[in-house]
């Protein structure tokens, strides 16, 4: 239970803004009950807060591998975080102030929407944070689906906080009281997603880029994880220039606890995802195979800037159709060189069995010059 009016631990997050908010998070207005309005509990103790920082991830994920096959070293150590989260404070335990720079979001994409904040625990010099809001979307549901969905959170949220790699967006909290739906917090990455990156910036290395996402979805499927949504959006670039891979599993946690995901970008989805259902009959759901198509029309956009046009105005989506969809090399010719093309042709193969693993694409495009 949470204590209203704690001195040291005050939340005074939303104000007379919170109407603003509501709209965003939930334009039904059927789906606005959860407790008490935020008018009626926006100044709250944070009872349920996970944080995380670099000298609290002991846990290697190399006991729960999908590929044992690579060259990579697992590591739990600081230097294998992102440069942005060497500066986090030690916050686990401490007293908390969460406040908004701006009361409006900075981004909305896909099934969230996005605050930037500050966080400061007692006698701790304040972190700049992004707030991430999950939107409940569409139709109203009753607290159960609602409460399930925080579930899940909890039990990923245990993951999350574990994940040590200088290409995962480091994982800082969960809060259950801020808002009627939940708020993920990460740290401020303040050149954006990886498009944004790219469209400001002139003379990168965009091969180093595509690198460095290699080596974050690996990271991702050697303990065990499908991202499940790779996209220029759930890749921010920290203020070094690293790219950064977020986002992972959310929305299949959405689906899981009976709400409705938002639609996938079929820019990046895999074909078999594209057809709903497998050939037996059952849901399609992503796999590390997935993800690999997925890397594959990522690293090619990231290279060119430029993404594949792929439309179909079928119905039912048949084989011919899906696999009309894959990039064409006389698009990307002065684009992209062949030694890339080759390995990222080889990420959007039609046939999921027989795309290689992220083991090799990383292996590959790191000896890539």
């Amino acid at each position: 239970m949470c204590t209203q009016e704690n001195d040291e631990t005050i939340l005074d997050v939303f104000g007379e803004h919170e109407e603003v908010i509501l709209d965003d998070l939930y334009p039904n207005r059927e789906t606005r009950k959860r407790k008490s309005s935020i008018s009626e509990r926006r100044r709250w103790s944070l009872p349920y807060f996970m944080i995380t920082s670099p000298e609290l991830a002991h846990r290697s994920c190399a006991s729960t591998p999908v590929s044992t096959t690579g060259s990579e070293r697992f590591s739990s150590s600081a230097e294998e975080a992102c440069d942005d989260a060497k500066s986090f404070p030690f916050i686990l335990g401490s007293a908390l102030e969460v406040t908004l720079r701006t009361p409006f979001p900075i981004s909305s994409i896909g099934n969230s929407t996005i605050f930037a904040g500050r966080l400061k625990a007692e006698g701790k010099a304040p972190v700049r944070v992004a707030l991430k809001l999950i939107r409940i979307i569409d139709e109203p549901h009753d607290s159960a689906a609602l409460n399930s969905l925080f579930q899940k959170l909890r039990t990923e949220a245990r993951v999350w906080k574990g994940l040590v790699h200088k290409n995962i967006l480091p994982f800082m909290g969960l809060s259950e009281e801020l808002a009627p739906s939940p708020i993920l917090v990460y740290p401020f990455c303040r050149f954006g997603n990886i498009a944004r990156y790219l469209s400001g910036s002139q003379n990168v290395d965009r091969l180093n880029l595509i690198r460095g996402v290699a080596a974050g979805v690996n990271y991702l499927h050697r303990c065990g994880i499908v991202h499940g949504d790779l996209r220029p959006s759930n890749v921010l670039v920290d203020s070094t220039g690293k790219p950064c891979v977020c986002d992972f599993g959310v929305s299949r946690l959405i689906s899981e606890a009976g709400f409705i995901p938002r639609k996938r970008t079929i820019n990046y989805t895999a074909p078999e995802l594209l057809a709903m259902e497998t050939p037996e009959g059952e849901p399609a759901v992503p796999t590390a195979a997935s993800d690999v198509y997925s890397f594959g029309i990522l690293g090619l956009f990231i290279q060119s800037s430029k993404t594949p046009r792929r439309r179909t105005n079928k119905v039912v989506v048949d084989r011919k159709a899906l696999e009309e969809l894959a990039p064409q090399r006389e698009a990307y010719q002065t684009l992209v060189c062949d030694e890339l093309w080759r390995v990222l042709e080889m990420c959007w193969t039609f046939d999921a069995p027989l795309r290689p693993n992220m083991d090799l694409v990383q292996e590959k495009i790191r000896l890539m010059r």
